[in-house]
């Protein structure tokens, strides 16, 4: 019993001090700045098929935070005759 409450407790205390006020990620790369204002770096639109053949657009990231590095992969097999 005793080490139920202990861990109660700490579950406790690891849960309130986690969750504390969101912090805003910062920006990375390239800023430039347009009438005093800064502009940052936006990935722009695009549409590739992933590893399942399945379409995948800016539209299914919206809300997320990623990572954008894309390349072009183009394989082709000669059969030798």
């Amino acid at each position: 019993m005793r080490q139920f409450a202990s861990l109660l407790f700490i579950s406790f205390i690891t849960l309130f001090t986690a969750c504390k006020d969101e912090k805003s990620l910062p920006y990375l790369g390239e800023t430039a700045i347009e009438n005093g204002k800064e502009i940052h770096h936006k990935v722009g639109r695009f549409n590739h098929y992933n590893q399942d053949s399945v379409l995948m657009t800016n539209d299914d990231f919206a809300q997320h935070v990623y990572v954008a590095d894309f390349f072009l992969l183009l394989v082709r097999l000669y059969a030798q005759k």
